[in-house]
């Protein structure tokens, strides 16, 4: 465009007949002036026209402002400017939201809140520039107009790259007005995210220390909730433990180092040779194909219904007045209905093969006013405790340990495995944070995540003088603030009894902590207590290479948990609706139906294993467990489209029976016939077999959490 405009000057003050007669001689002027004489008036409004034609083809004076910013905003690595391109469409959406709740600041900075009521009163505004401050008259409490003074206070919040685009240095007080709502309501969604603003009566953004027990109704409960979750109820004799255990683990690991052969120190940096992982054994391999050869292969639906009769998980489900459904044959339109939509192939898809015996409006009818999420969860719970009363569930685990893929355990009493209290928690990269290190601390749990780049993380020294002969240089100069733990220790109790209480959801807790906020003392304080507990994870990490195998393990088992449910999703992988709710209910439902092919197929392995054991053929249960119930090829995913609501002819086979009435007889090769040799070790001849066994659980997480 720049050249556009060169070329409409030098056509303007170029003479036409020069481009006629073509180059002049030598000593000949081209001065325009001197050409033109008397005429440079009319080459000025000629190059004028010529520039004007130039700009306004390549879309006008606002058009061109717009890239010029963009292109500075790239020169300056500031893409703040560019974001009003992708604000106005959602303008009137955005001031029509913060007309309709009420904010409130909960703490003394209202920075934030003062320029949203601003903008408010702003929202008709139309000029480039709007001043900084500005008089509106509102209804007093006598009815009579008050003038009241609303400021845009760019300075306390805003960042410094803002400021350089909201301030002109030429108009001084004036701000640049599209630049200032897209600043505004950034920031008012990055302090609703901790919690620094609350929407009045909201639920997850509600007023957090609104929602806490008073420190009167905790303070009977402190000391059982302390001895439950083994800490001192004293705030200096938790620092002084906290400060204790960090010295005592960083001393044993710093002594421990020279033995040590897996990590190296480069500079600051820690590094673990890679060890390679236990490799199943091959009778393990034998006993898992003779498993597999023996399981029934069966229907979904049938799946379903059995599990339904078995476990009775149908029975939370239905109208929302409590009464018994008005469905003809209930259990058989609920069975449907997760089938429909935990494979997400929908009621359409389900009822098209049904032939005829339900229709798409039935199933989803079934859906809306029959289930809830918290009504599905109770389900899977149900299928998870008649899982756990199993002979192979003790094989696989006790449940003393749970993994997730994120950090969400609504409480103790409510969470879904209803019968089991977990003491380790184990998650992934986005399942924790500093401030979930200390929340998990304070409930009683050992979260041991697998932390992608954990050896970027800071190490925090106990006090500023410590120092290590081996292991110094992973300490930076920061110490933990055991001070700071000590002032607020009564608000991290009160959140802590609060959750415990049903008074708070830890999910709604964690989401506020899960994003930084320099304001919220409560994020502050379990931030700290985090980094204490962090740094002591991770120095057993570095220094214990069964505790790296055990976490790696775990974690690895979840996901293939997830796996094995997404395989049952075969309707698709996208949920096609926007609303939270129905995602939400989606999900559990893929859980619920994920959770009865596990409890089904945890019954056929035993029925398997018991059989392999009665044709005289040893079963040892270190073998045994590591046999997975993630079994997908003898799952018919369709099926023939035949509801059977016949009940199971048995009572489902819970009892593990490996003692062999006649002479033991080897496998090998898979077969049952074939000759070999199987290791048969009972697990009350061999403890530590037994409880290597039981450290499998998370493998089977099968049921919403993974266990080990």
């Amino acid at each position: 465009m720049f050249g556009d405009v060169l070329d409409g000057v030098r056509e303007a003050v170029t003479p036409a007949e020069l481009d006629a007669v073509g180059p002049l001689p030598d000593g000949a002027s081209t001065d325009p002036a001197a050409s033109a004489g008397s005429g440079s008036g009319d080459v000025a409004e000629r190059a004028g026209r010529l520039v004007l034609k130039a700009l306004e083809e390549a879309g006008g004076l606002d058009v061109l402002a717009a890239a010029h910013e963009a292109v500075s905003a790239y020169h300056g690595n500031n893409y703040l400017p560019l974001l009003d391109q992708h604000y106005r469409s959602h303008r009137s959406a955005l001031f029509t939201l913060v007309d309709s709740i009420d904010l409130e600041s909960t703490n003394a900075e209202r920075s934030v809140l003062d320029a949203v009521k601003y903008l408010q009163a702003q929202r008709n505004a139309r000029a480039v520039f709007v001043p900084g401050r500005i008089s509106v008259e509102h209804a007093g409490p006598d009815g009579a107009p008050v003038a009241v003074e609303l400021v845009s206070d760019v300075d306390a919040f805003a960042s410094a790259a803002w400021r350089k685009i909201l301030k002109n240095p030429d108009r001084p007080g004036l701000l640049v007005r599209r630049h200032l709502e897209v600043c505004v309501f950034s920031y008012l969604a990055s302090e609703l995210k901790p919690g620094d603003i609350a929407v009045a009566g909201s639920d997850s953004y509600a007023n957090l220390h609104d929602q806490l027990m008073s420190w009167e109704e905790c303070e009977p409960l402190v000391e059982g909730f302390c001895a439950e979750a083994g800490l001192p109820t004293d705030p200096r004799e938790l620092t002084g433990h906290y400060r204790q255990l960090l010295a005592d683990t960083a001393a044993g690991v710093d002594s421990g180092y020279p033995a040590n052969t897996d990590p190296t120190l480069e500079g600051r940096r820690p590094v673990l040779k890679r060890r390679k992982g236990a490799e199943r054994t091959k009778e393990a391999l034998k006993l898992e194909e003779a498993v597999h050869e023996r399981l029934p292969r069966r229907d979904l639906l049938d799946i379903l219904t059995r599990t339904a009769y078995q476990t009775c998980w149908t029975r939370h489900l239905g109208p929302a007045s409590g009464s018994d459904p008005k469905i003809k044959e209930a259990l058989g339109r609920y069975v449907l209905m997760v089938f429909a939509y935990g494979s997400l192939l929908g009621p359409a898809q389900v009822a098209a093969h049904m032939r005829g015996k339900v229709s798409a409006a039935e199933i989803a009818m079934t859906a809306n006013k029959h289930s809830t999420s918290d009504k599905i969860s109770k389900a899977s719970s149900d299928v998870i405790n008649e899982f756990n009363k199993l002979d192979i569930a003790s094989v696989w685990g006790d449940g003393k340990a749970v993994a997730a893929d994120g950090f969400q355990i609504e409480t103790w009493e409510n969470n879904l495995l209803a019968e089991i209290q977990p003491d380790t928690i184990h998650a992934d990269t986005q399942g924790q944070s500093l401030p979930v290190f200390g929340l998990a601390a304070l409930m009683g749990f050992d979260l041991l995540p697998r932390i992608r780049h954990w050896h970027d993380l800071i190490f925090y020294r106990p006090t500023p003088g410590t120092r290590y002969q081996h292991i110094d240089s992973l300490f930076g100069d920061e110490v933990i603030d055991w001070t700071l733990i000590e002032t607020h220790w009564t608000d991290l109790l009160r959140t802590a009894i609060s959750i415990r209480e049903n008074r708070l959801s830890s999910v709604t807790l964690l989401r506020r902590l899960g994003n930084h906020s320099r304001k919220n003392r409560l994020y502050r304080a379990f931030r700290e207590l985090g980094r204490a507990v962090r740094t002591i994870t991770l120095l057993r990490y570095l220094s214990d290479p069964d505790l790296r195998e055990q976490i790696t393990q775990v974690t690895n088992r979840n996901e293939s948990f997830h796996n094995f449910a997404d395989s049952l999703m075969f309707g698709g992988k996208l949920i096609g609706h926007n609303d939270p709710d129905y995602q939400e209910k989606i999900i559990k439902f893929n859980e619920l139906l994920a959770d009865c092919v596990i409890y089904s197929t945890a019954q056929d392995i035993t029925d398997a294993a018991n059989a392999i054991a009665a044709d005289g053929h040893p079963v040892d249960l270190d073998d045994l467990a590591t046999i997975s119930p993630y079994i997908t090829h003898v799952i018919r995913r369709f099926g023939n489209g035949i509801l059977n609501l016949t009940p199971p002819a048995a009572n489902p086979t819970t009892r593990l029976d490996l003692e062999s009435p006649s002479p033991l007889r080897p496998i090998t090769g898979g077969s049952l016939a074939a000759p070999g040799v199987l290791r048969h070790r009972r697990a009350a001849d061999d403890p530590a077999g037994l409880r290597r066994a039981l450290k499998t659980w998370a493998d089977w997480r099968g049921l919403s959490a993974a266990a080990h």
